[in-house]
Protein backbone atom coordinates (compact mmCIF):
# COMPACT_ATOMS: atom_id res chain seq x y z
CA UNK A 1 0.00 0.00 0.00
CA UNK A 2 1.27 3.45 -0.89
CA UNK A 3 1.87 5.89 1.95
CA UNK A 4 0.25 8.75 0.05
CA UNK A 5 -1.55 11.48 1.95
CA UNK A 6 -2.68 15.01 1.21
CA UNK A 7 0.21 17.19 2.29
CA UNK A 8 -1.31 20.57 1.51
CA UNK A 9 -3.43 22.64 -0.89
CA UNK A 10 -2.15 25.91 -2.33
CA UNK A 11 -3.97 28.63 -4.24
CA UNK A 12 -1.87 29.95 -7.13
CA UNK A 13 -2.64 33.54 -8.10
CA UNK A 14 -0.49 33.38 -11.21
CA UNK A 15 2.38 31.66 -12.94
CA UNK A 16 4.84 33.30 -10.52
CA UNK A 17 3.33 31.28 -7.64
CA UNK A 18 3.77 28.07 -9.64
CA UNK A 19 7.40 29.00 -10.33
CA UNK A 20 8.04 29.85 -6.66
CA UNK A 21 6.79 26.46 -5.48
CA UNK A 22 8.75 24.65 -8.22
CA UNK A 23 11.89 26.49 -7.14
CA UNK A 24 11.36 25.61 -3.46
CA UNK A 25 10.69 21.98 -4.35
CA UNK A 26 13.86 21.76 -6.42
CA UNK A 27 15.88 22.47 -3.25
CA UNK A 28 14.33 19.41 -1.55
CA UNK A 29 14.89 16.70 -4.17
CA UNK A 30 17.40 13.85 -4.15
CA UNK A 31 18.40 11.27 -6.76
CA UNK A 32 15.63 8.70 -7.11
CA UNK A 33 12.83 11.17 -6.39
CA UNK A 34 9.81 11.08 -8.67
CA UNK A 35 7.39 13.98 -9.04
CA UNK A 36 4.17 13.31 -10.93
CA UNK A 37 2.46 16.29 -12.54
CA UNK A 38 -1.28 15.82 -13.03
CA UNK A 39 -3.91 18.14 -14.50
CA UNK A 40 -5.76 19.18 -17.62
CA UNK A 41 -4.12 20.49 -20.78
CA UNK A 42 -2.83 24.02 -20.27
CA UNK A 43 -3.08 24.03 -16.48
CA UNK A 44 0.67 24.58 -15.94
CA UNK A 45 2.42 21.21 -15.69
CA UNK A 46 5.14 22.11 -18.19
CA UNK A 47 5.47 25.60 -16.71
CA UNK A 48 6.10 24.00 -13.31
CA UNK A 49 8.67 21.61 -14.81
CA UNK A 50 10.48 24.46 -16.62
CA UNK A 51 10.83 26.50 -13.42
CA UNK A 52 12.00 23.42 -11.51
CA UNK A 53 14.62 22.54 -14.15
CA UNK A 54 15.84 26.12 -14.60
CA UNK A 55 16.34 26.50 -10.86
CA UNK A 56 18.44 23.34 -10.65
CA UNK A 57 20.46 23.98 -13.79
CA UNK A 58 20.82 27.74 -13.16
CA UNK A 59 20.31 28.12 -16.88
CA UNK A 60 17.98 30.32 -18.93
CA UNK A 61 18.21 28.07 -21.98
CA UNK A 62 14.88 26.92 -23.39
CA UNK A 63 13.31 23.96 -21.64
CA UNK A 64 11.10 22.42 -24.34
CA UNK A 65 8.09 20.29 -23.59
CA UNK A 66 8.89 16.60 -24.08
CA UNK A 67 5.49 15.96 -25.70
CA UNK A 68 7.12 14.68 -28.90
CA UNK A 69 10.51 13.54 -27.64
CA UNK A 70 8.86 11.88 -24.59
CA UNK A 71 11.96 12.36 -22.41
CA UNK A 72 14.26 15.37 -22.02
CA UNK A 73 17.43 14.87 -20.00
CA UNK A 74 19.25 17.63 -18.07
CA UNK A 75 22.35 17.71 -15.92
CA UNK A 76 22.58 19.96 -12.87
CA UNK A 77 25.19 20.49 -10.19
CA UNK A 78 24.30 20.87 -6.57
CA UNK A 79 27.03 21.24 -3.99
CA UNK A 80 29.54 20.22 -6.67
CA UNK A 81 27.72 16.92 -7.17
CA UNK A 82 26.01 16.02 -10.43
CA UNK A 83 22.25 15.55 -10.48
CA UNK A 84 20.44 14.06 -13.45
CA UNK A 85 16.96 15.39 -14.23
CA UNK A 86 14.49 13.60 -16.49
CA UNK A 87 11.45 15.50 -17.77
CA UNK A 88 9.02 12.90 -19.08
CA UNK A 89 5.69 13.42 -20.88
CA UNK A 90 3.49 10.35 -21.27
CA UNK A 91 0.53 12.11 -22.93
CA UNK A 92 1.01 10.29 -26.25
CA UNK A 93 1.70 6.89 -24.68
CA UNK A 94 -1.21 4.47 -25.09
CA UNK A 95 -0.08 1.30 -23.32
CA UNK A 96 2.31 0.10 -20.63
CA UNK A 97 4.55 -1.75 -23.10
CA UNK A 98 5.47 1.62 -24.67
CA UNK A 99 6.63 2.80 -21.24
CA UNK A 100 8.83 -0.28 -20.95
CA UNK A 101 10.37 0.51 -24.35
CA UNK A 102 11.25 4.01 -23.12
CA UNK A 103 13.33 2.58 -20.29
CA UNK A 104 11.44 4.58 -17.68
CA UNK A 105 12.50 2.26 -14.86
CA UNK A 106 16.17 2.98 -15.64
CA UNK A 107 15.68 6.74 -15.40
CA UNK A 108 13.73 6.49 -12.14
CA UNK A 109 16.68 5.16 -10.18
CA UNK A 110 19.33 7.51 -11.55
CA UNK A 111 18.11 11.03 -10.97
CA UNK A 112 15.07 13.18 -10.34
CA UNK A 113 12.12 12.45 -12.62
CA UNK A 114 9.32 14.89 -13.42
CA UNK A 115 6.51 12.97 -15.11
CA UNK A 116 3.61 14.68 -16.87
CA UNK A 117 0.54 12.51 -17.51
CA UNK A 118 1.83 9.68 -15.24
CA UNK A 119 -1.32 7.52 -15.13
CA UNK A 120 -0.03 4.66 -17.31
CA UNK A 121 3.26 4.48 -15.44
CA UNK A 122 1.75 4.05 -11.96
CA UNK A 123 2.84 0.38 -11.52
CA UNK A 124 6.42 1.43 -12.27
CA UNK A 125 6.56 4.33 -9.84
CA UNK A 126 8.07 4.27 -6.36
CA UNK A 127 5.74 4.55 -3.39
CA UNK A 128 7.60 7.57 -2.01
CA UNK A 129 6.77 9.74 -5.05
CA UNK A 130 5.24 13.20 -4.84
CA UNK A 131 1.96 13.68 -6.71
CA UNK A 132 1.10 17.23 -7.74
CA UNK A 133 -2.41 17.98 -8.98
CA UNK A 134 -2.95 21.30 -10.74
CA UNK A 135 -6.50 22.56 -11.31
CA UNK A 136 -7.97 25.60 -13.02
CA UNK A 137 -9.48 28.28 -10.79
CA UNK A 138 -12.21 30.80 -11.58
CA UNK A 139 -9.96 33.52 -13.00
CA UNK A 140 -7.87 33.26 -16.17
CA UNK A 141 -4.56 32.87 -14.31
CA UNK A 142 -5.91 31.35 -11.09
CA UNK A 143 -4.91 27.76 -10.31
CA UNK A 144 -4.89 25.39 -7.35
CA UNK A 145 -2.15 22.94 -6.45
CA UNK A 146 -2.67 19.89 -4.26
CA UNK A 147 0.35 17.93 -3.04
CA UNK A 148 0.07 14.24 -2.14
CA UNK A 149 2.96 12.18 -0.87
CA UNK A 150 4.61 10.27 1.91
CA UNK A 151 5.90 11.81 5.13
CA UNK A 152 9.22 12.39 3.33
CA UNK A 153 7.59 15.39 1.59
CA UNK A 154 6.06 17.06 4.67
CA UNK A 155 8.95 19.51 5.03
CA UNK A 156 8.07 20.80 1.57
CA UNK A 157 4.74 22.15 2.80
CA UNK A 158 6.50 24.02 5.61
CA UNK A 159 9.01 25.64 3.24
CA UNK A 160 6.22 26.72 0.87
CA UNK A 161 4.13 28.23 3.66
CA UNK A 162 7.15 29.74 5.43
Amino acid sequence: MIDNQLIDKFPLKGEQDTHRIASLLSAEVEPGDVICLNGDLGVGKTSFARAFIRTLTADDEPVPSPTYTLIQHYHAKRNKVGLEIFHIDLYRISCHSEIEELGLEDALGIGVSLIEWPKLSIPSLPQHRLEIYLQFGKGVSERYMDLFGSSRWLSLAHSIEG
